[in-house]
């Protein structure tokens, strides 16, 4: 018997509503606290302290706070398949691969009524490349309004889960693309981080 469109629904809504639970205000850090830790350049989480300092990218177009121990990756190997990247592009990686964050600053033009369609699209993309993945959005307010869209995925690897954190958002008229990526297990703390770095973001 096929499920209905409305037990379907009904399921899904279900699930996001686990995935919320799951990660939201994780081991009892508040949304506002996590925002505080990263605006004075220091970050405490149980045994971790994490420094974090601002970066001026794009020509000093965008300033974001990030971890001091993020090492920028040479633009030759942002390559792929022989073509060079675009340039407006930065991958950040931690000393101990903890860590990953890029940031692509689109050639396409959007508007902002644009932007949850294109993240819809880009779902519904990651998800047709590869099914095993689990896709889900933990509605951030503060984040929507920023305009800034994002969404969640868990991606299954031979060293085990992925979790990534994309983020959507203009930037003179164009999309800004960021992407958190860290260990399923290290979720309680680069989840909220990552979100609240995102909150760090400005334009010049």
């Amino acid at each position: 018997m096929s499920t209905h469109w409305d037990e379907k629904i009904a399921g899904f809504l279900a699930q996001q509503q686990r995935d919320r639970e799951l990660y939201d205000e994780m081991d009892g850090i508040t949304e506002q606290t996590w925002m505080e830790m990263v605006e004075s350049g220091e970050v405490r989480f149980k045994d971790q302290t994490i420094v974090l300092e601002n970066k001026s990218l794009f020509d000093n177009k965008l300033q974001i706070r990030l971890p001091k121990d993020l090492t920028s990756m040479p633009k030759g190997m942002l390559e792929r398949e022989g073509k060079p990247r675009n340039r407006d592009q930065y991958l950040f990686v931690s000393d101990q691969e903890e860590l990953a964050c890029g940031l692509n600053w689109m050639e396409q033009a959007e508007t902002a009524a644009d932007l949850e369609i294109l993240k819809t699209c880009m779902m519904i993309e990651s998800k047709g490349k590869k099914p095993e993945i689990r896709l889900f959005e933990l509605e951030d307010e503060a984040l929507k309004e920023m305009n800034i869209e994002t969404y969640d995925c868990l991606v299954p690897t031979e060293q085990g889960q992925i979790y990534q954190l994309i983020f959507l958002t203009l930037f003179r008229e164009r999309v800004l693309m960021g992407t958190f990526q860290f260990k399923a297990e290290h979720a309680t703390l680069w989840r909220p981080l990552s979100a609240a770095i995102i909150q760090s973001v400005q334009f010049t």
